[in-house]
């Protein structure tokens, strides 16, 4: 057998689906018509869903061999060569795995997409511990490969606690690594739905405008120039309810509260959003009424196209009726 054959044959079963994973031992030989020949850079092309980081942190730990012998990641290789690379096995977790009622929109062996309800956390930090969306997923998925070395959940991306939603969660490192790029070059389709202070006089807004940690309340993020990124969100009215607005939102970019940040930055606050909310809002409705609506993207492994969308909460579509209500009726002074 070739070395081109054998290349071949690792292209083809990744293309399949077959996967290579992280507790398993590899054969390349290096081809004569490779691209690349520096050793990290021709295994990240040959194996694209592990990124160069991780190859480069093998390689130095004697993971990644050439010829038997422990070499450097700028190692330049030469045609017949042979690459042996023997994936650590990923560590316990120290999470704990607790019983949660999820709600899965779907799953594979690589990824699972939950409807995450409001009042769920996403991970355990310092200020929040148990229970977690994190430790539901450790107990009702027992195949997670292993993330960064370790048996948990891949999470890509978060909802705030009071947010419902979509969330995808990776299974395995080459499946986060790939919705991680997607994400970082934007393709990933997000769409969110807001019930907001009204009225909306224009039905198509884009809000352009980078946000940072606010420098008066660390709880906060705020629009600033000051220790910012860019920020881009579209939105668009789905219905005038008067005094309010439902409006869907969809993100160009994922900073921390940038649907909540912007729209109170152009005077349509999220209604019951405690942190960027008027009084009057806040009292409205026990959470930020925002909803994950809409979550696309492509499958890393097998490359097929995914999209999903959920439904208004029952409290939020309780809230949706009682404005249009209010819209109808309104009230009247002496």
């Amino acid at each position: 057998m070739t070395g081109g054959r054998v290349y071949n044959t690792i292209q083809k079963n990744l293309v399949s689906g077959a996967g290579l994973f992280l507790s398993e031992k590899v054969e390349i030989i290096y081809p004569d018509d490779a691209n690349e020949s520096r050793l990290d850079s021709f295994l990240h092309q040959t194996l694209p869903l592990h990124s160069r980081t991780a190859f480069q942190r093998m390689i130095k730990a004697g993971q990644a061999l050439v010829n038997g012998a422990v070499v450097k990641p700028s190692y330049q290789l030469s045609p017949g060569e042979v690459i042996a690379i023997d994936f650590p096995r990923p560590e316990s977790s120290e999470l704990t795995p607790i019983a949660l009622p999820l709600d899965i929109v779907y799953e594979d062996s690589h990824l699972i997409v939950i409807d995450k309800p409001a009042g769920l956390v996403t991970h355990p930090a310092s200020s929040y511990s148990l229970p977690t969306l994190v430790n539901g997923l450790l107990h009702h998925c027992s195949d997670f490969k292993g993330i960064g070395g370790v048996n948990r959940p891949g999470i890509v991306h978060r909802l705030d606690k009071d947010t419902s939603g979509l969330m995808v969660a990776a299974k395995d490192e080459p499946t986060l690594n790939g919705l991680k790029k997607q994400w970082e070059q934007r393709t990933i389709k997000r769409e969110y739905v807001a019930l907001c202070l009204g009225p909306w006089s224009d039905e198509q807004v884009q809000v352009q405008a980078p946000i940072g940690r606010d420098q008066y309340n660390r709880r906060k993020m705020a629009v600033t120039a000051k220790n910012s990124r860019t920020a881009i969100t579209n939105f668009s009215l789905l219905e005038d309810l008067g005094d309010f607005a439902c409006v869907k939102a969809v993100l160009e970019t994922g900073r921390t509260h940038q649907i909540r940040v912007h729209l109170a930055f152009i005077a349509h606050p999220v209604i019951g959003d405690q942190l960027y909310g008027t009084n009057k809002l806040k009292k409205m409705f026990p959470r930020q009424a925002l909803h994950a609506h809409r979550l696309g993207f492509t499958q890393p492994v097998t490359g097929a196209e995914l999209d999903f969308f959920s439904d208004l909460p029952s409290d939020m579509s309780e809230l949706l009726k009682a404005l249009r209500k209010e819209k109808r009726t309104p009230s009247t002074s002496d």
